[in-house]
């Protein structure tokens, strides 16, 4: 997991993700509060939509951040199969479940820190007022849990797999069927 770790910052991409993801759930905020006010501030206007809003935000999350994790998970195994350094790997004294784990928490650490640097956004949803504590934490629940199943997902297809491009292809295939599903249940329960 730490050698995982440092090549991630190594690389410099969670440099790009991170502004690109946060600048995304910040269009979405200023298009609600934009769409959600008239010519005269309202903030009862903007309480009575805050669900909505954050019904958008939970959709985006899952959505942005589902598929970095599927593409983090899906060439957790397959990277190392192709840079052939997986046999040295096996050849460690860490049995499969701790090698296993060390992919799934470098993926799902990286998710949840770039899950927490979108809180200052979500914390917009409190300026629009009409929304508990609870409104906020269930989600953020059903986000953990929601990532970790993705992830799991991806690297039992990414141990599967011997290319990179297909495990990312057949990842997000799983990843795409997953939303449809996750589509029909939020649409019902966020009518009722």
């Amino acid at each position: 997991m730490i050698k995982q770790l440092r090549e991630e910052m190594r690389s410099r991409k969670i440099f790009f993700l991170v502004p690109v993801y946060i600048a995304i759930l910040s269009a979405i905020a200023i298009i609600s509060v934009a769409s959600n006010t008239s010519a005269n501030f309202n903030p009862v206007a903007l309480s009575s939509s805050a669900k909505v809003t954050l019904f958008a935000f939970i959709v985006a999350v899952s959505i942005l951040l589902g598929l970095i994790g599927l593409i983090l998970g899906a060439a957790s195994f397959t990277s190392e199969k192709e840079r052939a350094t997986y046999e040295l790997l096996e050849l460690t004294p860490m049995s499969y479940v701790q090698l296993i784990l060390g992919k799934f928490f470098h993926s799902y650490i990286l998710i949840a820190l770039i899950l927490f640097s979108s809180l200052p956004v979500f914390s917009t949803l409190f300026f629009m007022g009409g929304l508990s504590y609870l409104d906020l934490i269930l989600p953020m629940i059903y986000l953990f849990l929601f990532f970790a199943v993705i992830i799991l997902a991806a690297i039992c297809i990414s141990i599967s797999s011997n290319r990179t491009i297909i495990g990312i292809i057949l990842s997000l295939l799983v990843g795409f069927v997953s939303y449809i599903c996750l589509a029909f249940v939020g649409a019902g329960a966020f009518r009722q």
